[in-house]
């Protein structure tokens, strides 16, 4: 079975993937540049920097109601 990791770009280069199965739960706010992504069985959420997408945009790459399956 072919696992789905949604991709997400960081600073300096990186490149975070994270099993799109895993994803339980995201909080944005109009007041920050970004979103966080909770996952299950991980405590602390990863914190995704609106750079060259706005925060909606990552919202819905991760909830599957974005075109792009190449990343974010």
């Amino acid at each position: 079975m072919e696992k789905k990791y949604k991709s997400f770009s960081l600073p300096g280069g990186g490149v975070l993937r994270i099993h799109a199965d895993r994803i339980i739960a995201t909080v944005s706010s109009p007041s920050r540049e970004g979103i966080d992504i909770y996952c299950a069985d991980t405590a602390v959420p990863f914190h995704i920097i609106a750079t060259k997408h706005t925060s909606q945009e990552i919202m819905d790459y991760v909830w599957d109601n974005h075109e792009n399956e190449e990343g974010i």
